[in-house]
């Protein structure tokens, strides 16, 4: 049953690069722990999806709060990607914790949907850029590459 609350987990190598994660679906919320070691650093960063509303960060105790709320059926569209082959994948029902969909405390989140949207709909790039600086690498270039700045 796809409403049924799922845990899974993958676990990912390709050459001298692996990843792995586990993520948790529950009533409509999404939260996802991530690692990987690339060039011999390993990252970890994290994401919390609630409702309209996503958390993402990594250390330094900062991340990013992105509302999906003003989204035009087009930004929403997300690319589904490629499925990597070389990855296992493992998936099972549990038993819902809820305070794992709460974001911590102890991050600083910099609100970036409160600027984004314009009174036109498009993006206010200074504010957007500002708040992507303010992220740990990758994310820091992953988020100013999907804003162009």
């Amino acid at each position: 049953n796809s409403s049924e609350p799922q845990q899974c987990s993958f676990n990912q190598s390709d050459g001298g690069e692996s990843s792995a994660g586990i993520v948790y679906i529950a009533d409509g919320n999404v939260r996802g722990d991530f690692s990987a070691n690339v060039n011999g650093e390993q990252i970890i960063s994290h994401v919390i999806v609630q409702g309209e509303n996503s958390y993402v960060w990594s250390k330094d105790n900062q991340g990013v709060k992105m509302s999906f709320a003003n989204l035009t059926a087009d930004e929403s569209q997300a690319s589904s990607g490629e499925v990597n082959q070389n990855a296992t994948y493992s998936c099972q029902s549990w038993d819902p914790d809820q305070s794992v969909f709460v974001p911590p405390s102890d991050v600083e989140f910099v609100d970036i949907g409160a600027g984004i949207q314009s009174g036109t709909g498009g993006t206010n790039s200074s504010a957007a850029c500002a708040a992507c600086n303010q992220l740990a690498e990758p994310d820091s270039s992953a988020c100013r590459e999907q804003f162009s700045c």
